[in-house]
């Protein structure tokens, strides 16, 4: 399954999460790993999305680091 976090496209099992999501992105882009308890992930509507929410294909995510 495909999906897009920060506009870069991920791919990823079925069933995963918005945390393997952002994992597999860290990982792709050399980010620090540790920082991960600390992001604010959303959705393309804004809405905050649980870490171990189920993604979908296709779906958007964006995050920030931090309360926001």
């Amino acid at each position: 399954m495909k999906v897009n976090v920060m506009g870069k496209e991920i791919v990823l099992f079925y069933g995963a999460s918005v945390r393997d999501a952002l994992l597999r992105y860290f990982t792709k882009f050399d980010i620090r790993r540790d920082v991960i308890e600390s992001v604010t992930a959303k959705d393309q509507w804004e809405n905050v999305l649980d870490l171990d929410a189920p993604v979908s294909d296709g779906q958007n995510i964006t995050f920030s680091l931090g309360e926001s």
